[in-house]
């Protein structure tokens, strides 16, 4: 059994999204959003993924490696809806089920306010927080990710 602490590697993308499809093989759909579901991994990649299954659950956050490319991966939870097929947007990549429209007109909202969460899932979003904003600021070199950093350690 694998350590809680213990940080995975995979070869490829393909190798992760088949990680992602067995620790979420109860899930009707998941899917990549944003710019790292279509191009090429890159040191301090992102990986914004939402998982639709009949019941919500917290928040999912784990580092791994790419090759050698560290990589955070982030899965929110939502409640899964019939609805119909409809074409995936280009910025979406599936990696099981079908896009819908039900999924298409979910409302955007913060993603973390789905549920109620006590103090250890609190911090546990703010240390996922705080490491996105530093892969953001690792990539881009934008001071403006470490003023949200400053924001949350002082």
């Amino acid at each position: 059994m694998r350590k809680k602490e213990e940080i995975l590697r995979f070869k490829n993308k393909k190798e992760l999204f088949g990680y992602l499809k067995e620790i979420f093989n109860d899930s009707q759909i998941i899917l990549i959003h944003g710019s790292t579901a279509l191009v090429p991994v890159k040191n301090f990649s992102d990986f914004d993924i939402e998982v639709y299954g009949k019941v919500i659950k917290k928040p999912h956050y784990e580092i791994a490696f790419i090759g050698r490319k560290p990589v955070l991966i982030t899965a929110y939870f939502y409640r899964y809806q019939k609805g119909k097929n409809i074409s995936v947007p280009k910025t979406i990549q599936m990696i099981k089920g079908k896009y819908t429209d039900k999924v298409a007109q979910r409302e955007p909202q913060t993603k973390y306010s789905e549920g109620k969460y006590g103090t250890k899932e609190k911090m546990k979003r703010e240390c996922q927080l705080v490491t996105d904003f530093c892969f953001k600021y690792f990539r881009s070199k934008e001071t403006k990710y470490l003023k949200y950093i400053q924001k949350r350690i002082i």
